[in-house]
């Protein structure tokens, strides 16, 4: 996983100094923030209200979040975010589409219709985009597989709004 943006009351390091990656992102939160205004808008909105109280890098003021998650080919047991102050918005996408296999976001604790025992389960494609609370729904993604060797990696964006240590909300 790669963190780009703010950290704290510092920088990911992946972006610090970075022209490029700070352009990327600019472009990246720029358009994400149209999409999510309107497909997402009031998850957009509580963001929007959040991000008031913090002091957004200047290549992050267009984006809806200060920072950016980006997670490679991710495969991770099911968590919660307990640092997640509002819901989280993210956009899977391929590299080469269609290549990725048994690409699958899992809430665990969630069934549909009462029927215990059963875990909600998304399968991933290239654009699908979600929003949940992390800190209250356990979540996991699945292992991927190529459907071709070296054909291409999937990507999570995620976009949210961490908790800062030491500021009373």
């Amino acid at each position: 996983m790669y963190g780009l943006g703010e950290k704290g009351d510092d920088e990911f390091s992946l972006s610090k100094n970075n022209e490029d990656i700070q352009q990327m992102m600019a472009t990246i939160g720029e358009k994400c923030s149209t999409w999510y205004r309107k497909e997402f808008h009031d998850e957009f909105l509580e963001m929007e209200q959040l991000k008031k109280d913090y002091d957004s890098l200047d290549y992050m003021t267009d984006s809806p979040s200060p920072f950016v998650i980006v997670s490679q080919n991710l495969s991770n047991s099911s968590h919660y975010d307990i640092g997640d102050e509002v819901n989280s918005i993210t956009t899977w996408t391929e590299e080469t589409l269609g290549n990725t296999l048994n690409w699958k976001f899992v809430f665990p604790n969630v069934s549909i219709n009462n029927n215990p025992g059963k875990a909600l389960v998304i399968i991933l494609s290239d654009g699908l985009t979600i929003s949940w609370n992390g800190a209250l729904l356990r979540h996991g993604s699945s292992r991927t597989n190529e459907r071709v060797k070296d054909g291409g990696s999937s990507f999570g964006f995620l976009m949210s709004r961490k908790k800062r240590k030491g500021i009373k909300l």
